[in-house]
This record gives structure tokens, C-alpha cells and sequence, in this order.
């Protein structure tokens, strides 16, 4: 399993900040369901735990990220098998 950078740039429409936060996800429990820890990821990517929240949103809404209560998961859309 991986991440489908064709599919995700086709959501995407850059390469930025998001996509090392959507990397980070992967490494850290890759298509599976689980909580983030926005502190850790902020430190892991070099910014904010609000930019990281701001960008969590953002990914929601670009079908990136899928939601189920307070946890999240990378959405099937952009996973390889």
C-alpha cells in the first residue's frame, strides 16, 4: 500500500505543506483508522498545531481525508494497493 501521487495531485493542485502532513499520516498509520496527534505532526512538519488543524480541514473537504468521530484516515482515493 502507498500513496497515489497522481491522484492526489489531481486534489491537490500542489505540492506543499499538506502533502508532507498526508506522508506524515501514512508513515504513522497508513489507511487505517486512528487519532492524530496534531502535536507531533506540527513538530514533525515545522509548523503550528493550528496550521495543522487548518490543513486536517482542508483535506477533509478535498476528500483526502476521511472523518469517523475523532479519528481520521487517509481516504481510499489516494491509496495504492
Amino acid at each position: 500500500m502507498g500513496i497515489d501521487y497522481k491522484a492526489l495531485s489531481e486534489r491537490l493542485r500542489k505540492i506543499d505543506r499538506r502533502t508532507e502532513l498526508i506522508q506524515y499520516i501514512f508513515k504513522c498509520q497508513g489507511g487505517d483508522l486512528a487519532r492524530l496527534d496534531y502535536n507531533a505532526a506540527a513538530n514533525e512538519i515545522g509548523v503550528d498545531r493550528k496550521t495543522i488543524s487548518n490543513y486536517v480541514d482542508q483535506l477533509g473537504r478535498l476528500g483526502i481525508i476521511d472523518f469517523e468521530g475523532n479519528a481520521l484516515r487517509l481516504s481510499s482515493n489516494i491509496l495504492t494497493c
